[in-house]
């Protein structure tokens, strides 16, 4: 049964091997992507100013996401970070389940977190077009702005915090 929970310091390694994982997946495909961050977001597992949660399958740490209650400033107004929202800032999904929706439910999945915890939006950003035009598409994220930052584009995408019924992801209960 899927389940999401606060990541801890005992799923740093399995994190870090879902990263890994997933980006020699997206390199066999000819698809960008980075396994520099997999150390760097594992580390962050278990601390409270790095909120990394885990997406598990049974017992067996299948994805993991960030949640931010704070929304970048080089990348959204003041005006929209004044309205309460988290920001997804990393989402991994091992390979394994590529191509069977696990992706949106996890994102699916934040939109209805936010909306229990009181939150009104929720955003996200990504410097990938073709993650841009997915989580659009499929996903329903709606495009907000594009900025240069470190010589790359980035893609502000917004959606409204909202009770998603449904979901195979069962809301989390402290």
């Amino acid at each position: 049964m899927w389940r999401v929970r606060p990541a801890g310091v005992a799923d740093r390694g399995a994190i870090e091997g879902v990263i890994r994982d997933r980006v020699r997946w997206l390199h066999r495909r000819g698809l960008p992507g980075s396994d520099a961050v997999a150390g760097a977001l594992a580390g962050q597992a278990g601390t409270r100013e790095f909120p990394v949660w885990v997406l598990v399958d049974g017992a067996e740490v299948v994805g993991c996401t960030s949640l931010y209650d704070e929304s970048p400033a080089w990348l959204w107004t003041e005006e929209e970070r004044a309205r309460p929202g988290l920001f997804v800032a990393s989402t991994w999904i091992h390979p394994r389940y590529a191509g069977q929706g696990v992706g949106c439910q996890l994102a699916w999945w934040a939109l209805d977190h936010a909306a229990r915890a009181g939150r009104v939006c929720v955003r996200r950003a990504t410097v990938e077009p073709a993650l841009v035009a997915y989580y659009r598409d499929v996903q329903g994220w709606r495009i907000v702005r594009e900025v240069r930052r470190r010589d790359r584009a980035v893609t502000a995408l917004t959606r409204r915090a909202q009770a998603m019924p449904g979901l195979l992801i069962p809301p989390y209960a402290a």
